[in-house]
Formats: C-alpha cells, sequence, structure tokens
C-alpha cells in the first residue's frame, strides 16, 4: 500500500490517524488516547489502525527518552503494518526507530534506519515527509554531521512553510538557529533565533505560554558575536518573563547563558546565582557539552573577579583535548576567555595566538554559499555582507520616514520611476518582500542611521 493511509475508509484508521498527526502539539492526550484505541483494537484484526495506535504511543515514547517502551512499540507497530503490507506506515515506523537507537548511541544503525524511507519510492504526505526530514535531521546531529542536519531542517521548514503548519514553524527555526551556532554562522543563527522568538510570540495569545528558550538562543548568538549590551537587554526580557513564571522549567543551558552575559557586564552576583542554578539543574545530565559549558562560564567568573589566571585554567579545561568530544561554540567561547585574561595581563603575542584559536575552531565546519543561500532565501533573511549604494541607503531613510516615491523623487532630484528602480534592487539584495520589510531588514543590520 504506497498511497497516503488518510484516504483509507475506515473510520478506525481514521481516528488512529488522526491521534498520529497530533502528537507534536497534544502529546499527552495523544498518548493516552492512543493507548484507549490499542485496548479497543487489540482483538479486532483491524492490523493498519492497530498499528497507527501502536506507532503513536512508540513515537510518543520515543520523544520522551522511554528508549525500551519506544522500541517495542515501534517494533510491534512495524508487524502489524507488514500483516496488511502497509508500506506507507512501515517506513515511518522504520524512520522512528531511529530515535531509540540514536539515544543508544548507535549512530550508524541511527542513520541507516532515518534514510531508509527516503529511498523507498513512497510518496508521502507532507507533515509525515516533515517528519522524516526531522528525524533524519536529528540522527545527523546527534552524528555532529551539521551540514546535512541543516539540510534536512530546511527540507522540512519549506514543507510546513508551503502547507501552512505554522505551529512547529517556531521551534524548527529555533533548531535551525542552534545548528548555526554550533557551525559558527553567528549572524545567520542570530536572525534565524530572532525570526523563531518572533513567530513564537505571533503565535501565543498567552506570554505564560512562551518557550523562553528561544530568547536564550537570541542571549547565546549575541554573546558569541561579543554584542554584550544586546544580549544584557535580552537577558533582562527573559529575566522578567522568569520572574512571573517561577515555577516554569528550563534547560539548565538558559541559565548558563544568563550567567555568562551577566559575567561579560560585571554583574557578579547575578552572575553567580544563575551560574548555580546551572549547575543544580545539570545533575545527573553531565555530558561533555555540559561539563564544557559549565566550566567555560566558571572561568567567565574568575575573569569578572580579575582572578584572571585562575580564568585561564578553567577555560584551558574546558576547551579539553583534540579527542574530547566538545563543541566548537564551547571551545570558542573558552579560547575568548583565555585571550581576554592573557591581553589583561600584558601577554599580548599569547593573547593574539589565543584570538587566531578562536577564528580557527570550527572553520571547516561553515556553510557551503549553496546551503547558506538556501536558508538564507527560506528565512528571507538578508546577508549581512550586501553592500546598498549610497543613492539605495537614502530612499530607504526616506521611506522609513513616511515618504512615497514621489516624495523621495523631489528630496533626490530624481524620477519616481528612478526611485522604484532603486527599491527594486533593494529588495533584491536584501531578500525582502516589501519596503516595510527591507527597512526592517536594513535596520537590524545597521544599515541605516535614522534619526
Amino acid at each position: 500500500m504506497l498511497n497516503d493511509p488518510r484516504d483509507a475508509k475506515d473510520p478506525f484508521v481514521q481516528c488512529a490517524l488522526a491521534l498520529w498527526d497530533t502528537a507534536n502539539t497534544k502529546r499527552e492526550s495523544a498518548y493516552a488516547d492512543a493507548t484507549k484505541l490499542r485496548d479497543e483494537l487489540r482483538l479486532t484484526g483491524n492490523h493498519q489502525a492497530f498499528g497507527w495506535a501502536t506507532a503513536t504511543c512508540g513515537r510518543i515514547a520515543a520523544y520522551r527518552g522511554e528508549i525500551d517502551a519506544a522500541e517495542a512499540l515501534l517494533t510491534e507497530a512495524l508487524g502489524r503494518f507488514m500483516l496488511v503490507n502497509d508500506v506507507y506506515g512501515r517506513m515511518i515506523v522504520t524512520s522512528h526507530l531511529a530515535i531509540p537507537q540514536t539515544l543508544r548511541g548507535n549512530l550508524a544503525r541511527c542513520i541507516e534506519l532515518a534514510l531508509e524511507p527516503f529511498q523507498s519510492g513512497v510518496s508521502f504526505n507532507p507533515r509525515d515527509l516533515a517528519l522524516l526530514h526531522n528525524v533524519a535531521a536529528l540522527c545527523h546531529h546527534e552524528r555532529e554531521e551539521f551540514h546535512a542536519a541543516l539540510f534536512q531542517l530546511n527540507s522540512e521548514y519549506s514543507i510546513l512553510k508551503r502547507y501552512g503548519d505554522t505551529e512547529r514553524l517556531p521551534g524548527l527555526v529555533s533548531n535551525i538557529g542552534v545548528l548555526l551556532i554550533h557551525v559558527g554562522e553567528f549572524e545567520l543563527a542570530l536572525a534565524s533565533v530572532s525570526k523563531a522568538w518572533n513567530l513564537e510570540k505571533a503565535r501565543c495569545n498567552d506570554e505564560n505560554e512562551l518557550q523562553l528558550i528561544y530568547l536564550s538562543h537570541i542571549i547565546c548568538a549575541n554573546c558569541q558575536l561579543d554584542r554584550i549590551d544586546t544580549a544584557g537587554e535580552h537577558a533582562d526580557e527573559l529575566m522578567r518573563y522568569l520572574k512571573k513564571r517561577k515555577d516554569v522549567e528550563v534547560p539548565c543551558y538558559v541559565f548558563d547563558n544568563l550567567a555568562e552575559v551577566f559575567a561579560r557586564l560585571g554583574q557578579v552576583g547575578l552572575a553567580r546565582q544563575f551560574f548555580r542554578r546551572a549547575q543544580l539543574q545539570s545533575v545527573g545530565n553531565q555530558t561533555p557539552r555540559i561539563r564544557g559549558m559549565l566550566v567555560s562560564t566558571e572561568a567567565q567568573l574568575a575573569e569578572a573577579t580579575g582572578n584572571y589566571r585562575q580564568a585561564i585554567d578553567l577555560a584551558q579545561q574546558a576547551i579539553g583535548s583534540p579527542d574530547t568530544r566538545i563543541p566548537d561554540v564551547v571551545r570558542r567561547a573558552a579560547a575568548s576567555i583565555i585571550g581576554r585574561c592573557y591581553a589583561k595581563l600584558g601577554d599580548q603575542k599569547t593573547a593574539k595566538y589565543w584570538v587566531q584559536y578562536r577564528k580557527d575552531v570550527g572553520r571547516e565546519n561553515l556553510l557551503s554559499d549553496i546551503l547558506s543561500e538556501q536558508i538564507r532565501t527560506n528565512f528571507r533573511i538578508a546577508d549581512p555582507k550586501v553592500k546598498l549604494t549610497e543613492q539605495e541607503l537614502n530612499c530607504l531613510r526616506l521611506s522609513a520616514n513616511g515618504q512615497t516615491s514621489s516624495d523621495i523623487g523631489l528630496k533626490l532630484g530624481i524620477k519616481p520611476r528612478t526611485v522604484n528602480f532603486h527599491f527594486s534592487k533593494i529588495l533584491r539584495k536584501l531578500n525582502a518582500m516589501n519596503r516595510q520589510e527591507a527597512i526592517a531588514k536594513a535596520a537590524n543590520a545597521n544599515l541605516l542611521n535614522l534619526r
């Protein structure tokens, strides 16, 4: 059966697939309802409906990190689909069996499972195809194949955007931004995570439902770009949300990002407060990435209090040895600390070495021009390397002040038709749909000096 099973007339199959489709946004209720449906169908011989209900439970168990339960449920669903020759369902389940394999660390097997559906010849429903790209991206990420992961997430974004599935867009765009931070594309990362935050605010009617991790990623990207004052403004905004929602659960890296930016701003008391919260939150989850992250922030605190030698020692621990699996983003942050500390100690030669080390870390991971352009086009993000002529900038500035093409033409001594020609070039250069979007992008890129 190669067609979308949503075309089936069986109401139980339709019910099971409706639960499968809601598993992303209503996870707990979908799991409870799918479990109930499984119990109803277990002895009926309706293998296809039972298979989809079981696949839904297995998928959610995989998201929860319940490895044994996920494998058992997904394998049971696979068996039911094989009984009725539902190739569509079999390929979907095969893909999701990759998730527990990543959790077990079987990285070779997980990528085989994740990529098999793309080679099957099945024509997938857009929402299922988006899911397949998502699982493949997860596996590539775990294997530190960041370019491949970005390609898969960008493909998922194209599908969701085309078919209007806005519910998943903020998280997806945020994940792309995090990957861009990993590969050192910080300007593009900042644009992506900022877009994720804006999408999230537009999606939520209640600010108590906002996913605060998106704002945390903005702080991280600004810190990597050494835009500490801007990072501090976002940190203050994040703190306001956290004070209103004291019982909200956030990952340890959110507190760590706050600790880092406040240490950079010299607000040591606040930095220590959030660093302790990050340490407490990370108990039982001391991966190499988290250990490196915490040690790097501890070095940041030592630098903020003038203990430069201690900061250097801690930062070198965070960098680790060449065979240590420490993410490049942690190595870059630690190298920055070492460089600054040596400069403050008066050893400019060693400081320059570490400044260069920071630039060299992960340089081979930078995006290809093709992939970078694909991401920019999808998100309608302007390339920061774009140069506008002085006349184009004048047109933008006047437009930002509410001037029409006729008004701008009179001001600049050119014809309105020429003004429109300038704007056609501006829109193309900034990858913008209209003048308002072009003005916003130019302002964000600090191209305009608006009065």
